[in-house]
C-alpha cells in the first residue's frame, strides 16, 4: 500500500457526506424485512413516501412530524424512520432518533453507522467519529464505518489521522477502490500533488475487472488528466480528456473537463465539431445540448446559443433543467423575460421549492426589496418553516438596511444551515457594521465551505487590498487561480501579489494574462504595472499603447501611464498627460492621487496637497491619495517644511484603511519620533518589522529606539536582523558597529564602523561613533584624529565631549 504520508500544514477538511450519501447509506442499513407497526404509523410512512415522490417537500414534513416515534428496541424500525426523515428534511429528528436507537440497542452496528451518517451530514463529526467508532473490525459494515471515521477526523481538522484511517482501509479491505479514491482527492485537495498522483498510479493497477473496476478507473483517469492540466500541460491533458469522453460519452464530468480545456486553449470549433458527432449518435446523452449551447456562446453565436437553452428548457423534465434559460436573461440584463421563464418554471412545478428559493434569490441580486418580499411570502407558503426560507428572511434584512438584524438572524441560523452563502451574507452584514476582521473571518469560513464559488473569494482579495496585505491578497489569489481557472480577479490578484513582492514571475504571469483575457483592459494593465515593478518602463509604455490602440482610452491606462512615465523620469510629461485626462474624466479620484503623486515629484508640495484634497472629496475613503499626502508630509516635515503632526495625522487615517501597510507605518515612526514621542515611534516601527520583514530600515530604526530606553539586547538583535537584510548599508553597519561597542565588544564593533566609513566616508556619525570605539579600544591618537576632524560640525558638542574623555597627551 502506498504511504499516504503526513501533511506538512494540516488544514480542517469539511466531511464530503452529502445528503444523498446519508440517504444512501440509511437505505442500505435498512434493506431487511419491514418491521410491523401500528396503522397510523404505516399511514404516516406512506404519506411521507407519496410526498417525496411528488417532490411536496412540505407536506413531506408534515407527514414526518405525525410520524409516531414512540421509543422502540426493533432496529429495523429504527432505520426506516431514519430514513423517513432524512428524506422528508427533518434530519436533526432522525439524528434524535438514532441517538435514542443507539441506548436501546448498542450491539447493533447499523444503527451506530446510520448514526455516524447523519451526524456527519449535520455537521457534527465530532459524535459522528465516536460512533464509528463503535462498529467492531470484525463486522461486515466496518469499512463503511472506516470512511466515515476518516472524513468525521478530517472534518475535525486531523488530516494526518483521516489519511491513516483511509489507508488502513485499503489495507483491510481491498475489494473497496472508493477508500482510495477519497484519498487521492484529499490530497489534491492538499496540494499534496506528488502524494496523490502516486497513490492514484498504484489504486489505478490495483483495480480488478467488472463494472465498478472500470467506474475506479475512469475516475482515477479524471483525476489525473486535471492534474496534468494543473501542471501546464494542456495538450496531454486534452488528449486524455479526449479519450474519456469517446470511451464513455455519458459521463459528465469527463466532458467538463474536455470543454474547460478546449475552451481554455481557444479550440472552441473543435469541441463544437466533437459534440455534434458524439449527438448524432443513438441513445446520445440529453446533457450534450448544454455543452454545445457553452461553446455556441463562445462563438459569439447567440441567438443559436439560446435556441438551444430554450429546447433543454422546454423539454426539461425537472426544475433544474429551466434554470440555464434563466440564467441566460439575467446575463442579458432581460430581467423580465428572466422572470416569466422563472415563473413558467413555476407553473410546471409547482410543487418545487427550489424554484421559489431562485425567485426570491433573483429579487434580491437586483435589490428589488418589494418583489423580493413577494417572492418570499410565496417561498414560506410553499416550503413552511425552515432554513432555506429564514436565510432568505435574513437576507431581505440586509437589502432593507437592518444589517444587525440581519446579521444576528445568520448567525443564529448558521448551525442549522452551515453553508457557503450563509457565512458569505454573515460577512457582508458585519463588513457594513465596520466589523471588518470578523467579516474577514466568515469570508474565510464561506471559501471553506465551497472553494469554487467566487464571491467570498473576491471579497477577501478585496480586504486584503485594502489592509495593504499583499500576502494574504496572493495566498487567497491562488487558491482562486487553483479552483477556478478561468476567473479574471483570481488572476489579477496573484499577478498583484507578485509585483508587490518583487517576484521575477509577475511579467510572465501578466504575459499569460494577456494571451488569456486578450480582451480586458485589466489585464493589459496588469502587465503594464507589473513591466513597471520589474524596471521596464519603456515595456510598460509599449503595453498601454497597444492596450489603447486596441481597447479604446479609459482613465485607468492614463494613470498606469503617468505613473511608469513618472517612474522613468519624465515627470513633466506624466502631469501633462493626466492633465488631459482629467479633462475627459474629472471625477475620476485616482487620476487626481496620479496628478497629487507627479506634482510631488516635481517637488510642487502645495499643488500636490490640493490635487489630493480634490481626490479625496470624489471619494472620502480612497487610500491612494492618503498614501501619497503621508509620503510627502512625512518627508517634508523631516525637511521643516511641515509640521510633523500633521504628518502623524495623514498617516494615522490611512492605516485606519489600510492597517497592514508595513511602509506606512515605517513612515509613521519617522514622524512621531519628529514629535518627540518615542515610544509611539517604537511600536510604529515595531509593526513596520512584523508587516514588512524584509525592510531593513525598520530594524535598523527601530534598534536605534530600542537602545535608547536602555534595552540593548532587544536593540542589538534589531541591528543584527537590519545587517543580515543590508550587509552594505553604512546606516546599518554604523548601528550595529556602535551598538557592540556599547556592549563592551569593542574589536568588534571597529570592524563594523571602520566598513561603515568606506562607505560612507562623509558622514559625521560614524566618524564620531569610531572615534568612541577606538578611544574604548585604548588607541587615543586615532581617536583624537578622527574627534579633531569633527569639532566645528553638527556633532561637536558630542567631539568635545569624546575629546575630554581621551587621556592628556
Amino acid at each position: 500500500m502506498h504511504s499516504l504520508g503526513r501533511a506538512q500544514s494540516p488544514r480542517v477538511i469539511r466531511g464530503a457526506i452529502t445528503l444523498a450519501v446519508v440517504l444512501a447509506a440509511l437505505a442500505a442499513l435498512a434493506c431487511g424485512e419491514r418491521a410491523s407497526r401500528s396503522g397510523g404509523e404505516a399511514s404516516d410512512a406512506a404519506r411521507i413516501r407519496a410526498a417525496i415522490e411528488a417532490g411536496d417537500l412540505p407536506a413531506a414534513r408534515a407527514a414526518a412530524r405525525d410520524l409516531d416515534l414512540a421509543p422502540t428496541d426493533d432496529a429495523e424500525l429504527l432505520l426506516e424512520r431514519a430514513e423517513l426523515l432524512v428524506r422528508a428534511g427533518e434530519a436533526p429528528r432522525a439524528l434524535w432518533v438514532l441517538e435514542d436507537g443507539v441506548a436501546r440497542v448498542p450491539d447493533d452496528a447499523r444503527v451506530q453507522l446510520a448514526l455516524a451518517n447523519v451526524a456527519l451530514g449535520l455537521g457534527d463529526p465530532s459524535r459522528a467519529l465516536e460512533a464509528a467508532l463503535a462498529v467492531a473490525p470484525a463486522h461486515d459494515l466496518h469499512a463503511d464505518a472506516l470512511l466515515v471515521r476518516a472524513q468525521a477526523e478530517m472534518a475535525l481538522g486531523d488530516l494526518d489521522r483521516g489519511l491513516a484511517t483511509l489507508a488502513e482501509m485499503a489495507d483491510q479491505h481491498p475489494d473497496r477502490p472508493e477508500s482510495r479514491l477519497f484519498a487521492i482527492a484529499t490530497l489534491l485537495k492538499e496540494d499534496r500533488q506528488d502524494e496523490a498522483v502516486a497513490l492514484a498510479h498504484e489504486t489505478r493497477a490495483s483495480l480488478g475487472e467488472g463494472e465498478t473496476a472500470d467506474a475506479g478507473r475512469r475516475s482515477i483517469d479524471l483525476l489525473l488528466a486535471q492534474v496534468r492540466a494543473k501542471e501546464g500541460d494542456l495538450p496531454g491533458a486534452t488528449e486524455a480528456a479526449r479519450a474519456l469522453v469517446l470511451a464513455q460519452p455519458g459521463d459528465p464530468a469527463g466532458w467538463e473537463l474536455f470543454a474547460r480545456l478546449l475552451l481554455a486553449q481557444k479550440e472552441t470549433e473543435q469541441l463544437l465539431q466533437l459534440v455534434d458527432e458524439v449527438s448524432a449518435e443513438p441513445d446520445a446523452p440529453a446533457f450534450l445540448a448544454g455543452v454545445r449551447a457553452r461553446a455556441l456562446i463562445v462563438l459569439g453565436r447567440d441567438d443559436e446559443a439560446e435556441a438551444v437553452i430554450t429546447e433543454l428548457a422546454a423539454q426539461a423534465e425537472h426544475p433544474a433543467g429551466v434554470l440555464p434559460l434563466v440564467e441566460w436573461h439575467l446575463a442579458r440584463d432581460a430581467e423580465q423575460a428572466a422572470d416569466a421563464a422563472l415563473d413558467d418554471a413555476i407553473a410546471r412545478f409547482p410543487q418545487d421549492a427550489k424554484l421559489r428559493a431562485v425567485a426570491v434569490e433573483i429579487a434580491l441580486a437586483q435589490e428589488n426589496a418589494p418583489q423580493a418580499r413577494e417572492r418570499l411570502r410565496d417561498l414560506r407558503a410553499q416550503a413552511g418553516p425552515s432554513p432555506m426560507v429564514d436565510y432568505h428572511a435574513a437576507r431581505l434584512q440586509l437589502l432593507e438596511g437592518d444589517e444587525q438584524g440581519a446579521a444576528d438572524a445568520l448567525m443564529a441560523l448558521a448551525p442549522r444551515y452551515d453553508v457557503a452563502a450563509t457565512q458569505y451574507w454573515i460577512g457582508v452584514a458585519l463588513e457594513r457594521l465596520g466589523d471588518l476582521e470578523g467579516a474577514r473571518r466568515r469570508y474565510g469560513l464561506a471559501l471553506r465551505r465551497d472553494p469554487r464559488w467566487l464571491p467570498p473569494s473576491h471579497a477577501l482579495m478585496r480586504l486584503a487590498r485594502e489592509r495593504g496585505d499583499t500576502d494574504e491578497l496572493g495566498a487567497v489569489a491562488l487558491r482562486v487561480v487553483r479552483a477556478n481557472p478561468d476567473d479574471l480577479g483570481g488572476h489579477l490578484g496573484l499577478a498583484e501579489a507578485l509585483r508587490a513582492a518583487g517576484d521575477p514571475g509577475a511579467v510572465p504571469h501578466a504575459e499569460r494574462l494577456v494571451e488569456r483575457f486578450p480582451e480586458e483592459t485589466l489585464a493589459h494593465l496588469a502587465l503594464a504595472s507589473a513591466r513597471t515593478g520589474a524596471g521596464d518602463v519603456e515595456g510598460a509604455l509599449a503595453t498601454l499603447d497597444a492596450a489603447e490602440a486596441q481597447l479604446g482610452p479609459s482613465a485607468a491606462i492614463a494613470e498606469q501611464r503617468a505613473r511608469a512615465l513618472t517612474r522613468s523620469g519624465r515627470a513633466a510629461e506624466a502631469l501633462a498627460g493626466v492633465d488631459a485626462a482629467l479633462e475627459r474624466w474629472p471625477g475620476d479620484a485616482r487620476l487626481h492621487a496620479t496628478r497629487a503623486a507627479v506634482l510631488f515629484t516635481l517637488g510642487r508640495g502645495a499643488e500636490g496637497i490640493a490635487a489630493t484634497d480634490e481626490a479625496l472629496a470624489q471619494d472620502p475613503d480612497a487610500p491612494a491619495p492618503l498614501r501619497e499626502r503621508c509620503a510627502w508630509r512625512v518627508a517634508a516635515s523631516s525637511a521643516g517644511a511641515t509640521s510633523p503632526e500633521t504628518a502623524v495625522a495623514d498617516c494615522r487615517r490611512y492605516l485606519g484603511i489600510r492597517p497592514a501597510d508595513g511602509e506606512i507605518w515605517l513612515l509613521l515612526g519617522l514622524a512621531l519620533e519628529s514629535t518627540g514621542d518615542p515610544a509611539g515611534a517604537t511600536e510604529a516601527y515595531r509593526e513596520a518589522t512584523r508587516l514588512v520583514p524584509r525592510n531593513p530600515h525598520a530594524h535598523n530604526n527601530l534598534a536605534l529606539l530600542l537602545a535608547e530606553a536602555g534595552d540593548l539586547e532587544a536593540a542589538l538583535a534589531s541591528a543584527q536582523e537590519a545587517h543580515r537584510l543590508a550587509e552594505a548599508d553604512p546606516n546599518v553597519l554604523d548601528t550595529l558597529g556602535e551598538l557592540y561597542r556599547r556592549s563592551g565588544l569593542v574589536e568588534r564593533a571597529i570592524s563594523f564602523l571602520e566598513e561603515a566609513r568606506e562607505a560612507a566616508p562623509g558622514s559625521d556619525a560614524v566618524r564620531l561613533h569610531l572615534a568612541l570605539a577606538y578611544r574604548d579600544a585604548g588607541r587615543p591618537a586615532e581617536a583624537r584624529e578622527l574627534l579633531d576632524g569633527l569639532a566645528q560640525g553638527p556633532k561637536a558638542t558630542a567631539a568635545r565631549e569624546a575629546l575630554d574623555s581621551l587621556p592628556e597627551q
